[in-house]
């Protein structure tokens, strides 16, 4: 083999390597949930097996009941749809002002639209609210309450690794 040949196998090994990282950094993206205050990691799933997440909690302040819907992508956690009983927590839509507002009773429905996706979503676990956190996946649904999952205040991170 001359050398010209084996150069332009090298090139053709390197490029074929790139491709296949490039394909296994965007696919192989997890879903990580981490109490950063402990350094424990409550779960982590590949991006391609979580259907959506969906987190519960009531407010602190009139203690309204919350639920927000997340779609999860390569890009992060894109919001899809948010429900709660309280005119505090979303006043008039202000939130996502590309949303539909639905009222029915007492309930309120923001279906949202045209939301760019958050690549990591901090909380905090709280000292009088419960939170819960359901992981929607291909094998089921993953429950994580935050409450058992580390000490009031503590840092819990949802991002994309």
């Amino acid at each position: 083999m001359n050398l010209l040949t084996k150069r332009y196998l090298l090139k053709l090994l390197i490029l074929a390597a790139s491709v296949i990282c490039l394909t296994g950094c965007i696919t192989g993206r997890s879903l990580v949930i981490e109490n950063l205050t402990e350094d424990d990691v409550l779960f982590s799933e590949p991006v391609a097996q979580i259907d959506y997440v969906i987190y519960h909690y009531t407010q602190s302040y009139d203690r309204g009941l919350i639920t927000e819907f997340f779609s999860v992508t390569d890009a992060g956690l894109v919001p899809t749809k948010m429900i709660f009983d309280t005119d505090s927590y979303d006043y008039h839509g202000t939130r996502y002002p590309q949303s539909i507002v639905t009222k029915s009773d007492d309930t309120y429905l923001v279906e949202i639209s045209e939301t760019s996706a958050y690549p990591e979503i901090d909380y905090r676990v709280g000292y009088t609210i419960e939170q819960q956190m359901e992981i929607h996946t291909s094998e089921g649904i993953y429950h994580l309450t935050f409450q058992n999952a580390g000490d009031p205040g503590d840092h819990i991170s949802v991002r994309l690794h």
